[in-house]
Order: C-alpha cells, then sequence, then structure tokens
C-alpha cells in the first residue's frame, strides 16, 4: 500500500447555488389533511427534495449515510473547476437545507492527486466521522477517505485523512463499503487480474491501515471461483455473525447475478451456494445485482434488475442464509429500470426507489406489494418527475422510516445532487393493550405490563395514564399521566386494599405516530376483614396464611358479614378445606350466588369469583353463612368497578 499526498479544495460560496429545475409533478397527491406513506414529505425542504448544484461541472451523487442527529450525507462525484473528476461531500441538515457548519456552505471537494477520483460509497461511523469509499489514479487504485464531522480531512486515518490500495497493477474499483462493529471497514470493489475483472473484498483498520489478519494478506478475490469472466461487485453487506457478503453479477452470455460470502476472517465461505458463491439469471435476458440488505434473521435481500421483453425491470430476491433463493419478482414490470435504491424495515419490509421515476415502492418480505403505502395502495408512493434525466443511485430509511434516495438531475445541460425524501410511516401503532393487572389482587404491589405492535418504524415509547376509585365510590378519579414517552413496559404501583386501579397506554412510533388509548385494565386490592360489619356469631382468627394476617370464622348458620359498596364484579376471599361449609352471597335482599367452601385440601387466601355486571351495583353486599355446624373463614371481600 502506497501513502499519498492529496490536496483538499472547498467549494466556495460562488459556485454552491441551488439549481433552478423545472416544476416537480407529483402524480399521486393527498388531501390537505391526510398523509400517506410514500408521500413526499413536505418538510424536506418545503417540497420533498433538493437539488444542489457544484458550479458548472456534471456531480453525480452515489451515495448517501445517516449521522447520528439525522442529518444526511451524500457522496458523489464532480468534475468542477478541472479535467479531472473529484470526490465531492455535502451534508444536509434534517430539514433539507445544506448544513452550513460543514465545509463551505455544506459541501468539501476533495482532490487526490492529479487524476480522476470517484466516490462511490459513503458510511458514518458512530462518533459521527465519515468514510468515503471510491477510487483514484484513473481507477487504479482504491481509495478510502475519512473526514472530520466538520468536513476537514482527518489527519489521524492513515497519517493523513486518506489511504490507497490496489491488488493488481491496473485496475482497482472500491464500489460499496460497510462498517464492522468494531470499527474496521469492509470494502467491496473489482479489480483486473490481467486478463479479466474479478470481485474482490478488502478490510483496512479503524485507523486506516490494511488489515493484514484478513485472509493473510488484507483482501480476497474470486479469480479461481468464476474462472474467465469478468465478474463486478457493486454491493456489500454485513451479517449479524460477521460473515460479508458481495453482491454483484458476472457476464456469460448474458450478465447474471452474483453472490460472493466470505467468512469473518476473510476465507470464502464454502457453506454458501457452491464453494461460496451464487450465480442466478432472472428473467431470460441480462440481470445485476446492484445493492445488497441483510435482514435480523439472515435472509439476504437483493435488488436489481432483470431484461424482460425487452425492458431492463426492477427485479429483487430473497435468499436463505445459506444462498438458496427463496423468493424473487418483478413485481411492476413497467420498464423501472433498476433497483440502486434498496433498504429494509425493522419488520423485513422492502423499501426501494428504483429509476428512473424515482418513486418509492414497499414490498413484503414475501415479495408482493404492500397495499397500504401509496396514495392509490398499490404499493407505490409519489413519483418525482421533473421532465428532466434524473436517476437514483442509493436510498436509506431513517429512524423514523422516512425514505431518503439521492441521485442526479440534469437541468439545462447540467448535472447536480439531487436528495428526496418520503414518508415511509404514517400509521400509528395497533394492538395497544396492558396486561399483568389480574381482576382481583391480593398483592401489596400491582405490576402492570403492556405492549403494542407497529409495522412501519417501530414502538418506541408509551404515554401510560392511571386512575383509581376507593372501596365505597361509584365513580373514578379523572385519569393521570403517570409516565410521558416512557420506553419501559411495566411499572410498579402500590396496591391500596379496596380500591380499583386502572391503567390504560397508548403508543407512539419512531414516525411520531400515536395509537389510541386501550381499553383500561383495572385491578381491585380485596379489603381485610376489618372492613366488614358482623351479625350472629364470628370468631376472629390471626396468622400469616390468612390475606391481610386476619380471618373470620363461623359455624352458626345465618351469622353474616356485609359492608355497603359499588361493584361491577364481586370476588370472596376465603379458607377452602374438607369440612367447610357454604356462603350465600345477596346484594340487598338479591341472592347473587351460593358457594360451597368444601375443597380436598385447606388453602387459606383462596379468590372466589362470585358476580360480574355489565353496569355499575349498589347497595348492602352480606356474606351469609349457609351450613350449620360447617364452619366457613373469610379473609376479605373484593369489589372491582372496572
Amino acid at each position: 500500500m502506497r501513502h499519498m499526498r492529496i490536496g483538499v479544495r472547498l467549494i466556495s460560496a460562488a459556485v454552491t447555488a441551488m439549481l433552478l429545475l423545472a416544476p416537480v409533478v407529483v402524480t399521486r397527491s393527498a388531501s390537505a389533511t391526510t398523509r400517506y406513506q410514500g408521500e413526499l414529505d413536505s418538510a424536506f425542504n418545503g417540497k420533498g427534495w433538493t437539488a444542489t448544484a457544484l458550479g458548472t461541472g456534471k456531480s453525480f451523487a452515489t451515495d448517501v449515510a445517516l449521522e447520528p442527529n439525522g442529518s444526511i450525507v451524500v457522496v458523489g462525484t464532480t468534475g468542477i473547476g478541472s479535467a479531472a473528476t473529484q470526490v465531492a461531500l455535502a451534508r444536509y441538515l434534517p430539514t433539507g437545507k445544506l448544513d452550513p457548519s460543514f465545509g463551505t456552505h455544506g459541501v468539501v471537494i476533495t482532490t487526490v492527486g492529479l487524476h480522476n477520483s470517484e466516490a462511490a460509497a459513503v458510511a458514518v461511523q458512530p462518533n459521527g466521522k465519515i468514510v468515503v469509499v471510491g477510487s483514484t489514479n484513473n481507477q487504479q487504485d482504491i481509495l478510502v477517505l475519512r473526514y472530520n464531522l466538520n468536513g476537514t480531512l482527518d489527519t489521524s486515518f492513515n497519517g493523513g485523512g486518506a489511504t490507497e490500495f490496489g491488488i493488481g497493477a491496473t485496475i482497482n474499483e472500491g464500489t460499496s463499503a460497510v462498517l464492522q462493529p468494531n470499527g474496521k471497514i469492509v470494502v467491496g470493489g473489482d479489480f483486473f487480474n490481467g486478463l479479466n475483472d474479478d470481485m474482490a473484498v478488502v478490510r483496512f483498520n479503524a485507523n486506516g491501515s490494511l488489515d493484514t489478519s484478513f485472509n493473510g494478506s488484507g483482501f480476497n478475490t474470486t479469480t479461481a471461483e468464476l474462472g474467465s469472466y469478468l465478474d463486478y461487485a457493486r454491493a456489500v453487506a454485513l451479517q449479524p455473525d460477521g460473515k460479508i457478503v458481495l453482491a454483484g453479477f458476472t457476464t456469460y452470455a448474458n450478465r447474471d447475478t452474483t453472490l460472493v460470502r466470505f467468512n469473518s476472517n476473510g476465507s470464502l465461505d464454502t457453506g454458501f451456494g457452491t464453494g461460496g458463491i451464487r450465480d442466478d439469471d432472472f428473467g431470460g435476458g441480462d440481470d445485476e445485482a446492484l445493492k445488497v440488505a441483510v435482514s435480523p434473521n439472515g435472509q439476504i435481500v437483493v435488488g436489481g434488475y432483470a431484461t424482460a421483453g425487452g425492458f431492463n425491470d426492477f427485479n429483487v430476491a430473497t435468499y436463505s442464509a445459506q444462498g438458496a433463493v427463496t423468493r424473487d419478482a418483478m413485481p411492476y414490470g413497467t420498464d423501472l429500470s433498476d433497483g440502486n435504491g434498496l433498504a429494509l424495515q425493522r419488520n423485513g419490509a422492502i423499501v426501494a426507489v428504483p429509476g428512473p421515476g424515482l418513486a418509492p415502492i414497499r414490498l413484503h418480505p414475501d415479495l408482493s406489494p404492500d397495499a397500504e403505502f401509496g396514495s392509490n395502495l398499490d404499493g407505490v408512493g409519489d413519483e418525482l418527475d421533473s421532465k428532466t434525466d434524473a436517476g437514483v443511485e442509493a436510498a436509506v430509511l431513517q429512524k423514523d422510516a422516512k425514505i431518503v434516495a439521492v441521485g442526479s438531475i440534469e437541468v439545462n445541460g447540467t448535472f447536480g445532487f439531487l436528495v428526496a425524501r418520503w414518508l415511509g410511516d404514517t400509521i400509528p401503532p395497533t394492538h395497544a393493550l396492558v396486561s399483568g393487572l389480574p381482576s382481583f389482587s391480593l398483592a401489596s404491589t400491582l405490576r402492570p405490563t403492556w405492549s403494542a405492535v407497529d409495522a412501519g418504524s417501530g414502538v418506541t415509547s408509551y404515554d401510560v395514564q392511571s386512575r383509581s376509585a376507593p372501596h365505597g365510590s361509584s365513580t373514578y378519579t379523572a385519569w393521570s399521566a403517570t409516565s410521558t414517552q416512557t420506553p419501559k413496559t411495566t411499572l410498579s404501583i402500590k396496591a391500596v386494599p379496596g380500591t380499583t386501579q386502572c391503567i390504560r397506554i397508548r403508543a407512539r412510533d419512531a414516525a411520531g405516530n400515536l395509537s389510541g388509548f386501550s381499553a383500561p385494565r383495572c385491578a381491585a386490592t380485596a379489603l381485610g376483614e376489618r372492613a366488614l360489619m358482623s351479625t350472629g356469631t364470628w370468631t376472629k382468627l390471626a396468622g400469616p396464611s390468612y390475606y391481610l394476617g386476619l380471618a373470620m370464622s363461623s359455624s352458626v348458620a345465618g351469622s353474616a358479614l356485609l359492608t355497603t359498596t359499588h361493584f361491577r364484579r364481586l370476588a370472596v376471599i376465603a379458607t377452602t378445606c374438607p369440612g367447610c361449609g357454604s356462603l350465600r352471597i345477596f346484594l340487598g335482599s338479591k341472592l347473587l350466588d351460593t358457594v360451597s367452601l368444601a375443597a380436598p385440601m385447606v388453602h387459606h387466601r383462596q379468590v372466589i369469583q362470585i358476580y360480574a355486571s355489565s353496569s355499575t351495583l349498589s347497595g348492602i353486599v352480606k356474606l351469609v353463612q349457609n351450613s350449620s355446624k360447617k364452619a366457613v373463614t373469610i379473609e376479605g371481600v373484593a369489589f372491582n368497578l372496572g
């Protein structure tokens, strides 16, 4: 590897301007009050897209990444002010405006040597530093650059902010990149071996040096495996287990989609496909893999194009962890051209922004169109049609599931950076519910839990409200906030004997959508025997086995315990035993139930549900000993107003 000297030139204000574009036609519109998934996000630069001219030279955006604060980093290539192409880097605020704190007015142009340099991929480290991958010296060397948060080159990276590496003596091209959790940089690309082009993967340490522990040399290729054909890598992805997937194409009679998988140490994974390689012909004509992503369960998703009926149609295919094709589809087949923009939602849904047309689509994991996406419920979002030459090269999903795509657009003979954003999630979470609260409780602490389902950006927090009704009351207190925007899914509440305590929740997803409040879940904590008045003959018992340590026992028929209350559901807390008698339960003069306390073994603290009503009942509840000479032992009673 050679250390190189580079010059950095920041683009001046005079050559940073917004292109005056032809009017944008949105082919699917929403009402003023309804926002749908796939609609252009008007909060982004006021219209859902922005274009940046880098002077009079042609500029092409090739990749996009998100910073932790939501800023959008776009990388590409420009020919501004020089016969040689240069690396162009721009950072946009979440509002769609260029970030004035980055470079000069949001743009950095990096000149590498005296020859053409091109940027193909960008990744953002957890600390916000930006890694750019491409090629330099007229595609003779793979190029890796690292920038600080303000757009200056990071001189701690390989001693000057840049590194270059060549496998062969001539063509070396870095086309994609991914960061490992340990900070190492994996670069996918291809090189000329003297006879033909082959796929290659190279790994650099976090400091920019070549990682020679990777396959013993820092790189690996597919020269021997794919033979004398031309093989090109266009995308790279990292599996959860650390394995590396390269996607691209190889040239037989036609171009065919090709996947290669490497182990984390750089060796070919021979358990994948055939000897680590999988080749497939989709559509019967030319086809290429342009993007690849790996879901958390290990499924590999490839986006690209396949030629069918004379058209290059967007094509997507899924592979198992072993490299077998599980599904493939050209879901629309209307000359959507390619699948350069590809990203996976948390739920496994596939989002793509094929071009031309720049209309995002969303597919279920089984590759069927998502009928909840788009204003026409056909899986297709707003089309950004500028009536000019436009294309997309990459897409990424924000945490809130908004879809950001970058590419280039031509107006009046000049190409500039194009950045567009669509709404990816406007549907609130569903199935919000509270659990873990029994109708009747003997515990000193209530521990409700809750959950909700969100198929889009995912549930991020909950609003929790509570209310209560003390014994003897027919109404609840007003709902009050217990927690707001909490990520927790459980809570500890001090139980109050005789009180009905209720919880309800609503869920918020990453896009900010709120569900409605769940149905309330209410628990009534039982009253002890002290709250009951008595008539007839009763004996007070004490002991840790009884609820609240006390109980009342009677062997005299007609003896009663009573209280005045309001309830919808009623339960008696009693001891059951082999020789126990029975109870009659009255509301006023109305008999609600007769309950036997006989059981094969002695059990204290038994919650016996007596009665349930759809409306609130009020009056004197009376528990009457019903069995002469057979004892009944009462430990408490519970009234649930919910």
